[in-house]
């Protein structure tokens, strides 16, 4: 006759022979299976919570990269913190962000990336200027026959210039009506 008994919170299987894993929030594992339903705790992983984060990686589920620590060692599988401190050039409680003069160093004579880096820039600034000015120069052409201002085709003149073969004996019809094209003076409004 086989009893059925419920194993204690922490172990599991035949005979409650198997210890649980490290279940999320200290929630019991599946009294046959060793399961947890709802997750691991920090810096473990697997169905059963039983295994340890892999060398690199923290926290839920292990799904977090550790930071630069000192001599490349492995950072807590729970919070991801570095227990002998950063590698150089890093800083944090998980060495996980860069010191500023690291990132000036970018543009030291010693880094080969510096010219290609320093002509990219150029290239863009001078290609922004270039394309600022050319904006200026088409709202200024707009704004100016905006106020009455008209461009003239010397092309057109030229030919109206050589043609005599049009003449008129009623001189009122080769006029049209002119009126007065004022422009506004920036100088007249400077006191």
């Amino acid at each position: 006759m086989n009893l059925l008994v419920e194993c204690p919170d922490d172990r599991y299987g035949l005979q409650c022979s198997e210890k649980c894993g490290a279940c999320k929030k200290g929630e019991r594992c599946d009294h046959v299976t060793g399961v947890c339903s709802n997750g691991c705790d920090d810096g473990r992983k697997g169905t059963k919570c039983d295994i340890d984060c892999n060398e690199g990686f923290y926290g839920e589920n292990c799904s977090f990269s550790c930071g630069h620590c000192r001599n490349q060692e492995q950072c807590d599988v729970i919070n991801g913190s570095c227990f002998n401190g950063c590698e150089n050039g890093y800083w944090g409680f998980q060495c996980n962000y860069v010191s500023a003069r690291d990132i000036f160093s970018i543009f030291s004579l010693d880094n080969p990336l510096t010219i290609p880096l320093l002509t990219i820039f150029g290239i863009c600034s001078f290609s922004l200027a270039l394309v600022v000015c050319l904006c200026f120069k088409k709202k200024r052409r707009t704004r100016n026959n905006d106020n009455g201002i008209m461009a003239v085709n010397p092309s057109a003149i030229q030919d109206n210039e050589g043609r005599t073969d049009h003449k008129s004996e009623n001189h009122s019809e080769d006029y049209t009506e002119l009126e007065a094209v004022y422009q506004n003076d920036d100088y007249e409004s400077l006191n």
